[in-house]
């Protein structure tokens, strides 16, 4: 029976995934993780799991803590316990392929976001700086050692050519989970009965609040819509820019505006259902290196989405694709306002886009995990 370490510092549905198929085939599996966030689908029982650090992005310090330490300690148990096995690594730590320096079974990769470009469009390292220069050399080493490199997109596969040619890149979309989540009657939802704004038009973010999206336009567009009182901007989640939404929606006594914490999982699915329109906010200077996988979870539940995001992005060119939302640059907040006043006011219209959603979601099953079986 071939032996394969998994290695992702913060393992949910879609690691769950991809080790429960390879152990359907018959492989040996452990999972290094710092967090294992297990929903409907469960790990399967034979698989050995090695805990790590788990990631925390509450502020840079801990998150480039966390990351480190959690390399250290991979690399430890990879070094005494597992050199000679085959490996799947995640770019999750970020230098967590650098691992395959280390290592002599064979390896591959599964790249969630391209470092150390990621890093260098945030600011956090400098371009063209040492480190930048000595993370991409040593990427080229290691993809170019590796079996097969996995991305999500076309835009990711392109940039991840710059280091291996693209025969040994292989796209393989992120997926939901369509029995996790799906289309939720509101007057059944206990989530929004709770609230009691089941009758409420639901504009909804849930996620990060971080710096490096423009989810805190919302308000913005939340004032502009603040003379109908049946659209109702439902914001959950933490972050950097949270407090500053907070106070800013305070200061303009804005009323359909709501705020709440994370949710737990068991509540998961009826939070996301309660969207009549689903916000999805990326960064430009991530647009060509990711698509937030909240979105595929949205398509599930048939929600029309809002993208905030750059026009020429991969997650534009989703939602163009199968008609089920738009996507606007940040500073197009009368275009906003306008797409959630016309769903509003035509049901029709709404109706057919989270049909589209729907049907979109079939594309985008767990089914796809198989496509990272060798």
């Amino acid at each position: 029976m071939k032996k394969i370490v998994f290695i992702n510092q913060d393992s949910g549905y879609l690691m769950i995934d991809i080790v429960n198929a390879h152990v359907a085939k018959g492989y040996e599996c452990v999972l290094i993780t710092g967090r294992l966030v297990e929903r409907n689908s469960k790990l399967s029982e034979s698989v050995k799991v090695k805990r790590i650090i788990a990631y925390n992005r509450s502020s840079t310090f801990r998150r480039l803590f966390t990351w480190s330490f959690g390399f250290l300690q991979i690399f430890i148990i990879s070094l005494f316990n597992y050199r000679n096995c085959d490996f799947f690594i995640v770019s999750n730590p970020p230098i967590a392929p650098l691992l395959a320096i280390l290592i002599k079974g064979r390896f591959r990769l599964l790249i969630y976001d391209i470092y150390p470009e990621a890093l260098s469009e945030l600011g956090f390292i400098k371009k063209q700086g040492l480190i930048d220069k000595l993370w991409k050399r040593a990427n080229k080493k290691i993809y170019n050692r590796s079996t097969q490199i996995y991305c999500l997109s076309e835009g990711m596969k392109t940039l991840l050519g710059n280091y291996r040619e693209n025969s040994k890149i292989k796209v393989i979309p992120v997926w939901t989970d369509n029995s996790f989540f799906k289309p939720i009657d509101k007057q059944h939802n206990s989530f929004l009965n709770n609230l009691n704004i089941a009758s409420k038009f639901i504009v909804l973010y849930s996620g990060n609040i971080g710096l490096t999206g423009n989810i805190d336009v919302l308000i913005d567009v939340a004032l502009k819509l603040a003379a109908y009182e049946d659209i109702h901007f439902l914001i959950i989640g933490d972050g950097p820019k949270k407090s500053n939404m907070v106070h800013n929606a305070t200061q303009m006594k804005l009323r359909n505006v709501q705020f709440l914490d994370w949710q737990p999982i068991n509540v998961l699915p009826y939070s996301i259902a309660s969207a009549d329109i689903a916000v999805v906010s990326l960064g430009n200077k991530m647009s060509k290196l990711a698509i937030p996988s909240k979105t595929f979870n949205y398509l599930s539940v048939g929600a029309p989405i809002l993208s905030i995001a750059d026009e020429a992005s991969e997650l534009s060119a989703l939602l163009t694709k199968y008609d089920c939302g738009v996507c606007y640059s940040p500073d197009k907040t009368d275009l906003m306002s306008e797409f959630i006043l016309s769903l509003y006011h035509d049901k029709e219209s709404h109706s057919r886009i989270a049909e589209h959603s729907l049907k979109a979601s079939t594309d985008f099953d767990k089914r796809n995990a198989e496509y990272f079986i060798m």
